[in-house]
């Protein structure tokens, strides 16, 4: 999952269903939680395994589905037979959650969504979980439960506390979603924040959104970066100043595998 930059939400009505294979993301989760109303969701289920069973994949992206926290166990077994790449776990709190569920999941990747208190608080053993394949973050369910304001500062700490988990047991981890529709400039401003505080990529809502994380995510000066690789290589030496800044040993590691990810 490290070159998965951006993963789009599908909410599993046929309108939305029949586009997938036209959608730009590394990864689509297919959703039958917060995008269903209650009395439909048996009917998002089945209309899913029915358009899975349908309809080829595309081999060059991953397809989850977002399950509901009540109903995952019935839901997970009965998505055994279709060809996912995982399951997200909404309001992930503890690892029991996951616990109950790891014999129907195979080898399947598990996206802890974390958007509770309580699953802040727990980060550092879910994290740390062998079948945790990746966290992500749901700030709107977060920011309801403690009851604040969806802001960059109110959302600091437990954005901090995730990406640090996360990268201390080297999970990928994906932020929340950008709400704002229609307000490219506010779009972008919010994704470069992700990615400036160490997200790996980022959940979107829109088709749009997934492009644009994609290229955020992806914008690197590759010649620069050569560049600086070869020089650090020449220079028998710890420290190394170009053009006014000082690269260190784990800027050249990092650097290097920016180079590798993309020629992979």
């Amino acid at each position: 999952m490290d070159k998965i930059k951006s993963l789009l939400f599908v909410p599993a009505v046929e309108k939305f269903l029949n586009k997938i294979n036209i959608l730009e993301a590394d990864a689509l989760i297919f959703d039958i939680e917060e995008s269903i109303l209650p009395e439909d969701k048996e009917k998002a289920l089945n209309l899913l395994i029915t358009t899975l069973a349908k309809t080829p994949l595309k081999k060059d992206r991953k397809f989850f589905v977002r399950v509901n926290k009540d109903r995952a166990l019935t839901e997970i077994k009965r998505l055994e037979k279709t060809n996912l790449d995982g399951y997200m776990l909404p309001k992930f709190e503890n690892i029991n959650f996951l616990e109950n569920i790891l014999n129907h999941i195979e080898d399947r990747k598990i996206i802890g969504l974390i958007e509770t208190p309580m699953g802040v608080l727990n980060l550092e053993k879910i994290a740390a979980h062998p079948r945790i394949s990746a966290l992500a973050f749901g700030a709107e369910d977060y920011s309801v439960s403690i009851n604040m304001e969806n802001t960059p500062e109110n959302l600091l700490y437990a954005k901090s506390k995730l990406i640090t988990c996360a990268k201390a047991f080297r999970k990928p981890v994906f932020d929340t979603p950008c709400l704002n529709v229609k307000d490219a400039l506010a779009v972008t401003n919010d994704i470069t924040r992700s990615m400036e505080m160490g997200f790996s990529g980022k959940l979107a809502i829109h088709p749009q959104h997934s492009i644009m994380i994609n290229e955020i995510f992806n914008n690197y000066d590759y010649d620069y970066i050569q560049y600086i690789i070869e020089e650090y290589e020449k220079n028998n030496s710890a420290i190394l100043v170009i053009d006014g800044k000082v690269y260190e040993k784990m800027h050249y590691l990092r650097f290097k595998k920016i180079l590798n990810n993309r020629n992979e």
